[in-house]
């Protein structure tokens, strides 16, 4: 929410696309480590002169998916408004729906059956599943996205391979597309996992 605020960045090009104003995020971790969401937590950045409130929690009906054997999901979702304090940037909120669950199921199950639509994909510290996330690219111009952030580890691992065998839509999906990189920051501003860079994602 920082970083994607259209105002963080000085050296954005005219023609680059527009930040979201609605934030997605999955996540396959356990129930205990993900959720409960509460009102009033706070997230600190000191780094980023920056505190992320959860202002408001909104449980959503859960999203029921088939999913690889050995994996426990609680599949609830929550809708959260975030309210952002940063001396750089001001104050302003975003809403964000949090999905607990897993992450190539929900792409194959739901979002590329409805044809949806992610602007913005986030591929930073994926890890988990023995899977770097590489399956990812797979679905870029298929979810209609324009700006891929990626730390770049995408090394096809086990996890990739299976989700690729178990999903057909991910598999055959058509990836005529490039990237083309327009900024990286430094990993000590993100995750400190490799440096952030953010693609264009353009046709070939």
């Amino acid at each position: 929410m920082l970083f994607l605020h259209p105002d963080y960045f000085q050296n954005k090009r005219p023609t680059e696309p527009i930040a979201p104003d609605l934030f997605f995020h999955t996540d396959d971790e356990s129930l205990g480590s993900a959720l409960p969401f509460r009102q009033n937590n706070i997230i600190d950045y000191p780094d980023l002169n920056a505190t992320i409130t959860i202002t408001t929690v909104e449980k959503l009906s859960p999203i029921n998916l088939a999913i690889m054997p050995g994996i426990n999901i609680q599949h609830r979702v929550v809708l959260l408004k975030m309210n952002v304090q940063s001396n750089l940037l001001g104050e302003y909120s975003r809403p964000l729906v949090y999905a607990l669950v897993e992450n190539a199921a929900f792409c194959s199950q739901i979002a590329l059956p409805n044809n949806s639509a992610f602007s913005h994909i986030i591929h930073v510290r994926y890890g988990g599943g023995d899977s770097s996330g590489s399956w990812l690219l797979k679905v870029l111009q298929e979810l209609s996205c324009e700006v891929f952030i990626t730390d770049g580890y995408h090394r096809v691992q086990l996890g990739d391979r299976n989700i690729m065998e178990r999903y057909p839509n991910i598999r055959n999906a058509q990836n005529n597309y490039r990237l083309e990189k327009i900024r990286t920051i430094g990993e000590k501003l993100w995750s400190n996992h490799g440096n952030i860079s953010w693609d264009i994602v353009k046709p070939k």
